[in-house]
């Protein structure tokens, strides 16, 4: 194309239409249109290509968190936890009384099997939780435990040592003690407790909080909510 212009410039110059200069001007002005149709595609394409990528993410976003959203309905329609939305936050609610014996760290027989089947449901897709021990305000002071941080400290990595003794990834879990500082109400039963709290990463953060808007705009119930 640019040797056909050329040519047809270069005509009209011999049959003496433009001045040399007139023609060194018209032939820039068409390298210039060139070099922009050649940037303005170029940019498009990259465009598409970001387009595409942003598309994938998102594909891989909602993919994960049917994931996570079907674990989660599934500990709670199983009756293994009270599974709620808090705060913009997935919390799996799990009775301390039912898992620990009285100022105890060691999982019972039944808080283990019922660690072990959250773990197993959970363990599915590459979604990271973190384990929080959360204690009554009665003062412990034992030996072994010094303050309820202590206890609440031991009670979550003992329930993320059982999940990972049953396959649940390591390195996709964390523990955490609130001690007494975070009660669920002022029933002390009910504060003392384990949360499996979902952890997405930073960059899902924002996605997610959308995506939970989007299924309670649409009325279906969060996981484990009451009908």
């Amino acid at each position: 194309m640019r040797t056909l212009v050329t040519v047809g410039l270069a005509l009209t110059l011999a049959q003496g239409c433009v001045s040399k200069s007139r023609y060194s001007a018209l032939e820039g002005s068409y390298d210039d249109a060139v070099a922009a149709r050649d940037r303005a595609q170029s940019e498009a394409e990259a465009c598409a290509a970001d387009l595409q990528q942003s598309r994938q993410r998102n594909q891989h976003r909602a993919a994960r968190f049917s994931t996570v959203y079907d674990g989660l309905r599934k500990v709670g329609d199983r009756g293994l936890a009270d599974v709620r939305i808090e705060d913009g936050r997935a919390v799996l609610q799990l009775d301390g009384d039912v898992l620990f014996a009285s100022g105890s760290a060691t999982l019972s027989p039944d808080g283990t099997k019922a660690v072990v089947e959250i773990a197993e449901i959970l363990a599915k897709g590459d979604a990271r939780f973190q384990v929080e021990g959360h204690t009554d305000s009665q003062p412990i002071q034992s030996r072994e435990f010094p303050t309820n941080w202590h206890l609440g400290s031991d009670r979550a990595i003992n329930v993320v040592l059982a999940m990972v003794d049953a396959g649940f990834p390591a390195e996709r879990l964390s523990a955490a003690s609130y001690g007494s500082v975070l009660p669920a109400g002022d029933d002390d039963a009910a504060n003392r407790r384990i949360e499996i709290v979902w952890m997405p990463e930073l960059a899902e953060v924002l996605p997610y909080r959308r995506m939970l808007e989007q299924l309670e705009q649409r009325g279906e119930r969060t996981p484990g909510a009451a009908e």
